[in-house]
């Protein structure tokens, strides 16, 4: 992958950059963190780069995520609850909508979705300006086959809520 930037985030934060990116910032600012030059969180964070390259998880991000993306529609199309589906590589959002038409937000039924979901093992989030966006954010070795096991526990939840 060559992108300009990439941040990483949980427990660990960091922004990687091109040099040139961050040349001017450098030179303007004084910056300071707590954990800065400390030699366990940098070996963690070498540690963390190191496994995110063997176990190719960039790729893997892009390759299950589109497929993912691709069950989260056909989902959708059975539901028009579900308002839209977007995302990109492991991190997904499900707006969940009481009229399909005007996609008008629905915050009750994203929280009823979320906890059934919880009791039947997937945690999820709710976030957005009404609560009605079911955020997925599956871990970076999530797939194919733990996407399969997503999608399938999703679809029976739907069905268990729409036909009450």
């Amino acid at each position: 992958m060559n992108a300009d930037t990439a941040t990483l985030m949980q427990r660990r934060a960091a922004l990687i950059a091109r040099p040139a990116l961050l040349a001017e910032f450098g030179a303007r600012t004084r910056y300071f963190n707590t954990f800065g030059g400390n030699p366990v969180s940098a070996a963690v964070g070498l540690a963390v780069l190191q496994v995110i390259e063997d176990e190719q998880l960039q790729q893997n991000a892009l390759t299950t995520g589109a497929y993912l993306m691709d069950g989260l529609r056909s989902i959708a199309a059975d539901y028009p609850l579900i308002g839209d589906v977007r995302g990109a590589g492991l991190y997904a959002g499900l707006e969940i909508v009481s009229n399909p038409a005007v996609k008008t937000p629905d915050s009750g039924m994203a929280a009823r979705l979320v906890n059934q979901l919880a009791e039947n093992g997937v945690l999820v989030g709710a976030s957005g300006s009404h609560g009605q966006v079911i955020k997925v954010r599956p871990p970076l070795p999530f797939k194919p086959a733990d996407a399969d096991h997503f999608l399938e526990i999703l679809r029976h939840t739907l069905q268990t809520l729409t036909s009450r």
